[in-house]
């Protein structure tokens, strides 16, 4: 389980399926704070904010709209271009830069996010993850384990 405090905090309990809690691998009958790296301190405080979670991963867009992920990763759904489960949250890069978005959803092993900036680049869907069904938009079935553009936007 994922919930956020009044003071913006993210917090996580219950069972830790290849590091869904981001706290270590342990399962936690009690909340205790989602261990971001060192220095990091992201907020959650507004209501737009997005929280994607499943059985096995999570997806956390903050306040100042950097994508976070921790959890499973077989099947690459984390984004970081490994197979390598996360029990820390780290954060999504598009070609080792950090964006800003908008909304993402953690799927059956794959995820999707929209990305928020201004010109072009606003609306552009990414998606890692498992790809077997095609549910990436991608024409290549597999593991994709780093974000891929796909060339549907909500601007289509």
């Amino acid at each position: 389980m994922i919930a956020v405090d009044n003071s913006g905090r993210m917090w996580s309990w219950g069972s830790d399926t290849g590091g869904r809690l981001g706290r270590d691998s342990a399962n936690r009958p009690v909340p205790g704070l989602v261990q971001f790296p060192a220095g990091e301190y992201p907020t959650f405080l507004d209501l737009g904010v997005n929280i994607s979670q499943n059985s096995s991963h999570v997806l956390a867009i903050c306040d100042d709209f950097r994508l976070w992920t921790w959890g499973t990763n077989a099947n690459g759904q984390l984004g970081d271009g490994s197979a390598t489960n996360r029990y820390r949250p780290q954060e999504v890069l598009i070609e080792g830069q950090s964006r800003r978005w908008r909304s993402a959803n953690a799927g059956s092993n794959f995820s999707m996010a929209v990305a928020w900036a201004a010109g072009a680049e606003d609306g552009l869907i990414w998606a890692w993850g498992n790809n077997d069904f095609g549910q990436l938009g991608k024409n290549a079935p597999g593991n994709h384990s780093t974000p891929w553009r796909n060339p549907f936007n909500r601007t289509n």
